[in-house]
């Protein structure tokens, strides 16, 4: 059965109950459930589980939903996601999102099942839950860590911490970017740029290295430009793009792209210019960016997982992320338990980078699959928002 995102499915046991709807045919008073949990709950603030990121994909994405538990008619939980067909759902914004869970408070135990029966389809798909969350735990398959760099006092304090820790990366950028200014000219750093050039810019860079390095160009599709677009024209402080480039005699460098969601920042997008490479451009743009950061008063910089030296050399700290399913007894639960079962197998073969192979295909294949959905693929119509709807407190319309 696919699900019916107007209307929803309802799903009663006792005084609970679950039902779904398209983000633009929410209404207010569920919209402002959401985003009081959102603020309320310090585990779920990402710009990726706000009900401005849910409202940007569902303008250009017609299989966004959000799955509404209620306890006695009150919104206590929300669960955003995307319908891939009437059998499988996926993260909310596919391979763009890099954060789910459910929004609720604390005290509120749900039984995640629930959410897979009023979205109507064989299993949930998830990607990066935060591992202490007890709720997924029985579901999850896989662990990543992800590097994370808290923020201190000011800049200065953190350059401290990283002298001690016997670090020296700072140093050797400081001098790369001298050298920078001094060969290639005078060298500007904006934070927060919000010109629309320097966007397309920090895009086109992007998609050179996809087809340089052989992987999904996810511009490709023009879904995921246009949010983007939002993002970066955003005013909303739970969900913001926050652009930071920089220029060398008018030149574009390159650019950090992140997502914010109060004083949470969430490294999205990196690109630079190859000319520069003799610059480790990549770095000395980091270092600014942190620099900036602190004096933004932000708390967190999430760089995301995967084990590379340009993370670990500017991260103070980690967390670990789980991916897996929630599913039914049905047939796209039992592949994917299949998918994940070979995974591991691999693994633990003494076949050196052969063994994570099919790690990588499942990930390519996800990819895939967040970036195709059609509306064909759904056989209920999806009811969309008017112009003349009001967008959740604090977005702009773009």
């Amino acid at each position: 059965m696919a699900p019916d995102l107007p209307v929803g499915v309802n799903v009663d046991q006792d005084s609970w109950s679950a039902e779904t709807a398209h983000p633009g045919a929410m209404s207010d008073s569920d919209l402002r459930a959401w985003r009081e949990l959102l603020r309320a709950t310090p585990s779920v603030q990402s710009a990726f589980l706000s009900p401005e990121w849910a409202f940007m994909v569902g303008s250009v994405q017609p299989g966004a939903g959000v799955c509404i538990v209620r306890r006695n008619g009150a919104p206590v939980a929300f669960y955003p996601y995307q319908s891939q067909s009437k059998f499988v759902a996926l993260p909310l914004g596919g391979p763009l999102s890099d954060r789910q869970g459910v929004i609720a408070a604390g005290d509120v135990d749900i039984d995640l099942r629930r959410i897979v029966d009023a979205i109507g389809v064989g299993r949930v798909d998830f990607v990066a839950v935060r591992e202490d969350d007890e709720s997924f735990a029985p579901f999850a398959r896989r662990s990543e860590t992800r590097s994370l760099l808290m923020l201190r006092d000011s800049f200065k304090d953190y350059a401290e911490e990283m002298r001690k820790g016997g670090s020296k990366t700072l140093t050797k950028v400081g001098r790369l970017r001298r050298k920078l200014e001094r060969e290639c000219g005078e060298l500007v750093f904006r934070v927060a740029d919000d010109r629309d050039e320097a966007l397309e810019a920090m895009i086109a860079l992007k998609r050179e290295q996809f087809q340089r390095t052989n992987q999904t160009d996810i511009f490709a599709r023009k879904w995921v430009e246009d949010v983007m677009r939002q993002t970066h024209s955003s005013k909303a402080d739970d969900c913001r793009g926050v652009l930071f480039t920089l220029e060398a005699d008018g030149k574009l460098v390159g650019a950090n792209y992140c997502l914010a969601s109060g004083g949470n920042y969430h490294g999205w997008f990196m690109a630079h210019d190859r000319a520069f490479d003799a610059y480790s451009p990549g770095k000395v743009i980091f270092v600014d960016m942190i620099e900036a950061l602190h004096q933004l008063g932000a708390r967190e910089l999430d760089l995301g997982s995967g084990q590379y030296d340009f993370k670990h050399s500017f991260s103070n700290a980690t967390s670990n992320v789980v991916s897996g399913f929630i599913g039914r007894a049905s047939a796209s639960s039992f592949l994917r338990g299949a998918h994940f079962e070979a995974c591991t197998a691999f693994e633990k073969m003494p076949i050196g980078r052969v063994s994570h192979w099919p790690a990588k295909l499942m990930r390519r294949m996800d990819r895939a699959a967040g970036l195709a959905v059609k509306e064909s693929d759904l056989s209920a119509p999806v009811r969309r928002a008017s112009p003349e709807q009001r967008l959740p407190e604090g977005s702009q319309a773009s």
